[in-house]
């Protein structure tokens, strides 16, 4: 049995696997690549309304006040799920909380953009987003990745994702990206 370990600077992602079989109703085969959206730059108006949108606010230098009272400067990496442009907004620990801040991982928005404005579609703390290559209603399935041998999974209702069934860990296909990585 193959199985998944997810990276985390200590902890190391290797899923391997084949998806998990699901009914038709479940889920749609997923007909778009689930691979990272090339490396689009969040401009800086991008990065002001998505910290507005998670009501944080960003210093001179771009760093924004974790829940541990460090100074750290967040990532916006785009996570294409199939509904537009996504951004998923990552908050590090610093020198005083280190990951402990939000779990064992960072915490993590995965953010649409609607209209003007941005807003949270997704949120997890502790580990990775990974994913999915099924999808609903447009959208790839999420996992939460983190220690374990099974994982939470989530899946778009059309307007947020809410929760769905567990994965396994061999289940989680190789090619299921897990971000950040």
């Amino acid at each position: 049995m193959r199985t998944a370990v997810i990276s985390m600077f200590a902890i190391a992602l290797a899923a391997c696997g084949q998806a998990a079989s699901t009914s038709p109703a479940q889920a749609q085969p997923s007909t778009t690549n689930a691979a990272p959206a090339p490396a689009i730059a969040a401009s800086a108006a991008d990065k002001t309304a998505i910290l507005q949108a998670v009501h944080l606010s960003a210093d001179a230098h771009g760093q924004v006040m974790n829940e541990c009272g460090d100074r750290v400067a967040p990532q916006y990496i785009a996570a294409d799920v199939g509904l537009g442009q996504t951004i998923l907004f990552v908050m590090i620990g610093g020198p005083n909380g280190g990951y402990s801040c939000y779990g064992d991982g960072p915490g993590l928005w995965l953010m649409k953009h609607d209209g003007a404005a941005w807003r949270a579609i997704y949120t997890t703390r502790g580990g990775s987003m990974i994913i999915l290559p099924t999808t609903h209603n447009g959208a790839h399935d999420l996992a939460f990745g983190g220690p374990g041998m099974s994982h939470t999974t989530s899946r778009w209702n059309g307007s947020a994702y809410a929760a769905g069934p567990d994965i396994a860990d061999d289940a989680i296909p190789a090619s299921a990206p897990a971000l950040p990585n």
